[in-house]
């Protein structure tokens, strides 16, 4: 957790995805303060949630936004 609230992750151009096995198991909890964290240090985060993403990408490649 020390490595990740440092934000050197985003310095490097990596990205974080949580994930496990169903609700109820800290996702959310530990990615929101880090995203908080990151923010404070001047960095934009974007959350999203796995069904959404499905659907926005479903919807870019009916429209042909997405190749």
């Amino acid at each position: 957790m020390a490595e990740l609230s440092s934000c050197r992750w985003l310095c490097e151009g990596s990205q974080l995805i949580s994930y496990g096995p169903t609700t109820g198991v800290g996702k959310t909890w530990i990615a929101c303060p880090l995203a908080q964290n990151a923010c404070r240090k001047g960095y934009t985060m974007l959350y999203l949630r796995l069904p959404r993403s499905f659907e926005n990408l479903a919807l870019a490649h009916g429209d042909g936004h997405f190749p």
